[in-house]
This record gives structure tokens, sequence and C-alpha cells, in this order.
């Protein structure tokens, strides 16, 4: 996934992690993501999901668990921890929310 491949110092730490990159394609089957495109060529992509009250706890308890690697694994770690202590859910009285996991644009 071009998309998640970020520079880095150690050419390693920008290695595509299978399981986030299954994750991204899961999203595409729920509807709710966008392409924009150009002629033949895609120049952004807005990858969206729907979001549960207990993917939130989920998410932290991974992101917790899970050994830092690489950049993308701290910011993952951070903003699970900010998402979990936003809690939408109970601020809105919502029980879905649509999720932006990726932005891209060219």
């Amino acid at each position: 996934e071009p998309l998640m491949l970020i520079p880095q110092p150690d050419a390693s730490q920008s290695q595509v992690v299978p399981e986030e990159a299954e994750l991204h394609r899961s999203l595409i089957h729920q509807n709710l993501s966008l392409v924009a495109v150009d002629g033949e060529r895609i120049v952004g992509v807005a990858l969206a999901g729907d979001l549960v009250p207990g993917d939130l706890e989920r998410e932290f308890q991974e992101a917790e668990q899970k050994e830092v690697k690489c950049l993308l694994d701290k910011i993952h770690k951070f903003l699970a921890g900010i998402e979990r202590q936003a809690d939408i859910f109970a601020h809105f009285g919502v029980d879905r929310a649509l999720y932006l996991y990726m932005l891209g644009v060219d």
C-alpha cells in the first residue's frame, strides 16, 4: 500500500504491516470509503469504516500490548489513547460512527 509508506531514516520501518493492509482491504467492502480520480489517475483516497463502542477499547488494548517498532506504531498508540479518552459514543449519544482510517492525496 503506497499510501501507508512513511519515509523513515531506517528503511525497515517503512515496511507494510500485513495486519494493517488486511484491515484496509476489508474496509472497502463497507462502501464507506472514497476515491478521487483525475482521468485515469487516482489522486486521493479516504479510507473509512464503521466504528462501534467496543472498537475503541479493543484498539486501545491492542495498541498498549503491541511493541513499538516504527513511527506508525507510536502514532497508533497515541491516537488509540486519545480516542478512548474522548469516548465519542458517550459524548454524542450514538452507537455507531464513521471512522476515517486514512486520508491520502497526491
